[in-house]
């Protein structure tokens, strides 16, 4: 049995439902503790597909450890469609109500009847924990995006998954400008109506735009930083993985000189 996995989210971003719920049912047999870590997507898709009874089993399980996270990463955009468009990673907070309060209502209207739903809702919510995202991690997908070579590598392999009949410019620019206000802006030779043209993703009513494209980015880096945290594997889709890839090779390339130093040093 393998040690301990990170589950955020195993499916693209164009699926509405975060999970892949029989890759999360082969990683509890095959790992000692799984770290399902679920925002509000996540947790509604698990009463609706699973429903109440196997969640309450599933949070109570011994090898889950079950956190939900009420922040998610983000990309805001401005002037979209227009030539001024700009982009900004955040993260993002559903202030309608607490979490907390939320998971009872979403208990109550699954279960139909509210003193069953508020029961079970605190069985949930006595084994599940909040868990906050680190305060480092919009930096951190700055430097990403600030990282000219690795943000068009990135954008190449996006655009491959969720594209992957565009013809690519034989040299792809995808780069952003930071414009001083927490915003980037973007220079791309990338043809937008050709890309939606060529996009095979689940039927969605917005059309693909750069905004789309690094939010992929933005999640990877979130899944990292989650990994680091909890000191796991991490689980995620293909796309992600090819992500995380691309990563870790720039980090490799980057970090070459001071490898070499040390190596001077051991000598």
């Amino acid at each position: 049995m393998f040690d301990r996995i990170v589950i955020r989210r195993t499916t693209p971003h164009s699926s509405p439902d975060p999970l892949d719920l029989g890759r999360l049912a082969e990683t509890m047999l095959f790992y000692r503790k799984v770290h399902l870590t679920v925002s509000r997507a996540g947790l509604d898709q698990l009463l609706r597909q699973c429903g109440p009874a196997v969640v309450i089993d599933l949070v109570e399980n011994w090898n889950v450890d079950f956190a939900y996270l009420n922040a998610d990463i983000a990309v805001r955009n401005e002037g979209v469609g227009t030539p001024r468009m700009r982009h900004q990673p955040v993260t993002i907070t559903n202030l309608s109500e607490p979490y907390e309060q939320w998971i009872v209502h979403r208990f109550q209207e699954v279960v139909g009847r509210t003193g069953a739903g508020r029961r079970l809702a605190n069985r949930f919510l006595k084994h599940a924990r909040p868990f906050a995202l680190t305060t480092g991690l919009v930096a951190a997908s700055r430097n990403d995006w600030e990282d000219e070579g690795f943000v068009e590598r990135a954008i190449a392999e996006v655009i491959r998954a969720v594209a992957p009949t565009y013809q690519q410019p034989e040299t792809l620019r995808f780069k952003l400008v930071d414009a001083g206000d927490q915003y980037f802006s973007l220079d791309s030779n990338i043809n937008w109506t050709a890309l939606e043209r060529a996009r095979v993703t689940e039927s969605t009513d917005d059309t693909l735009t750069p905004g789309h494209l690094l939010l992929n980015l933005a999640t990877m880096r979130e899944e990292i930083q989650l990994a680091a945290a909890l000191d796991a594997q991490l689980a995620t889709d293909a796309l992600g993985w090819a992500l995380i890839k691309t990563k870790c090779a720039d980090l490799l390339t980057t970090g070459q000189p001071l490898v070499d130093r040390f190596r001077q040093l051991w000598r």
